[in-house]
Parts: C-alpha cells; structure tokens; sequence
C-alpha cells in the first residue's frame, strides 16, 4: 500500500534544509503547503518569494552552525507577521518590513496563509555600508518608508518578468541592493544627492518596464504611467528629462520594432497592414505608415512583400 508523502517532511529535505537552511513549525493541523519562487540572484544577492500555510519559520541555535552570515530584508504582502529576534518581538503589516541576520536565532510567522518577499544580501556587503544593522533587526519598517514603497514595486516587476541576459539581471541586482540600503539607511552615509539619484534611476527603471509590457495599449500614455506608480505627471517627465528619453519617442520605437517583428514573421501574409499597426499599439495608420518609412527607409507593404518572397 502507497503512503502518502509528509509534505512538510519533503520541504524539510529538499527547500529548507538544502537550500535556506530554516525549518518551520506548523500553527495547526492543516496539510502544510509552501511555494518558493526565485526572481533573481547574483553576487551573493538572492531575491526569492516564499508563501506558506499558518505557522512559524525558524532559524534555530542548530541551524545557525552552517555559518551562514548574511542579512535577510522581508516584506509581508498581504497580512500581518509576527518576528522575533535579538529577544524584540515586532508585528508587520501588508507591505512593511523587518531585518533578519542569519547568525542569530529568530522566527516569522503568522496564524494563518502568508506570503512574503526576502532580499538576502551578505552581511559583509551591507556592514561596509551602514552602521548598526544588529540594532534595527527584528523592528518594524513601515510601508510609507518612500524606499521601501519603490523596492515593494520592484520585486513586484521581477516577479512579472523573465530576465534571460546576464547584464539585466546583474542590473535588477544592483537596483536591488541600491534600494535595500535606502530602506535601511538610518545609519548610512550616503549623501542626499545620492539618495536621490538612486531613487530616480530606480523609479524610471518601473516606469520603463511598465511601458514595455503596456505599449501594445492605443491608450497608453505619461498621466497612466505616472498612475501606476502614484506619482505625478510632471515628476515622471522630469525623469525622462534627466535620461535623456521622449516619451512618445520611446513607446513609438517599442511600437515599430513590434510592428516590424511582425511583418517579417512566418505568418505575416496572415495580416493586413492595419492589422499590424494596431497590433503594435498604433491607432492611426496613416501616422503608422510614416513613421515606420521613416525608420526602416522602406513602407509596411513593401518589408512585408520582401518577408513573404524570401519565406520558404
């Protein structure tokens, strides 16, 4: 007769142990589940998004022994955790945050299905950069922490995206690591200036990637970028200003390089011209026709008879 697997049992040996070296321990007698999503690593970094059922996730004197030294910023999501730590115990709520150091004891947890965001970063890394970690560990970070709002919507961008190049995701990191020491930054030296910038880059960096996944949208403009990162038109315009980017210049070279794609596809005898201008976000084909002349020196009509005689 089949015996059912312990799931927690399972998680234990090829998640908790193996990889993050924690345990948990189970609120009550619900099966245990637990998902564990992995967004982007590199240098020491690790950024993962873990959920799991009620109960506690510990770091015990035991485990502690693998020597393990590093920093680990979490973020609830959707529900209030209780952490524990340095003998503080502190509750978060949606989208706040705590510290933890790996080299110490300490718990989170909640009663009931919780999902939360964790940025490991290397003790060595962050101590170089700001003083007195160990003290804020295990303290509540509040969501109106400006930094901290920028971080919860880029994890949030990581977790929507797919990053095959090593030179992105070795960017992500950076943005990572840059926004994480703001949150943190009570104790840092870092000057207001670059403060600033860091929060700039990284601010233009969610507005970019907005737009990549939105430019296909007729009605995609500055006033519905700037909304979904609640912030205002002008202040959004002054970040392309400061990059050196158009807006429209922008969303119309995405729109083209569709468009383009497009054409010269397997399939593009499939598709009538206006098909692809609006396919590509363009609303306005006569306006579509031009600009794409202008780019590719060549009309839609022609690249895509050119296309369909050079398909086999």
């Amino acid at each position: 007769m089949a015996v059912n697997p312990d799931p927690l049992k399972q998680w234990r040996e090829l998640i908790g142990r193996r990889l993050l070296n924690l345990d948990f321990s189970p609120a009550n007698d619900a099966p245990f589940r637990s998902r564990l999503d992995p967004l982007v690593e590199g240098g020491g970094v690790q950024v993962v998004g873990m959920t799991f059922t009620p109960g506690v996730t510990i770091r015990n004197r035991e485990l502690i022994r693998d020597g393990r030294d590093d920093y680990a910023l979490t973020i609830s999501r959707a529900c209030r955790i209780e952490a524990n730590q340095y003998g503080r115990w502190t509750r978060i709520g949606p989208g706040e945050a705590t510290l933890f150091h790996a080299t110490e004891p300490g718990t989170f947890g909640a009663g009931k299905t919780h999902g939360y965001a964790a940025i490991l970063i290397p003790a060595d890394h962050l101590a170089s950069r700001i003083r007195g970690l160990d003290d804020i560990a295990a303290t509540r970070i509040a969501h109106t922490n400006e930094a901290l709002v920028l971080l919860r919507a880029y994890v949030r961008t990581l977790a929507s995206a797919t990053l095959t190049s090593a030179d992105v995701r070795a960017a992500a990191v950076a943005h990572v690591l840059d926004l994480t020491e703001l949150v943190l930054s009570r104790e840092t030296g870092r000057s207001a200036e670059e403060k600033a910038a860091c929060v700039h880059e990284v601010r233009l960096q969610i507005a970019l990637d907005f737009i990549a996944r939105r430019f296909r949208d007729p009605s995609l403009c500055v006033p519905v970028v700037a909304a979904s990162q609640g912030i205002s038109v002008r202040y959004l315009q002054k970040l392309f200003e400061r990059s050196g980017l158009r807006f429209t210049e922008h969303v119309n070279a995405l729109r083209l390089a569709e468009a383009h794609r497009l054409l010269t596809a397997t399939d593009a005898g499939e598709r009538s011209i206006i098909e692809v201008a609006m396919a590509s976000g363009f609303s306005d084909v006569s306006h579509f026709n031009r600009l794409f002349r202008r780019r590719y020196d060549a009309t839609p009509g022609a690249l895509k008879s050119q296309a369909a005689r050079s398909a086999p």
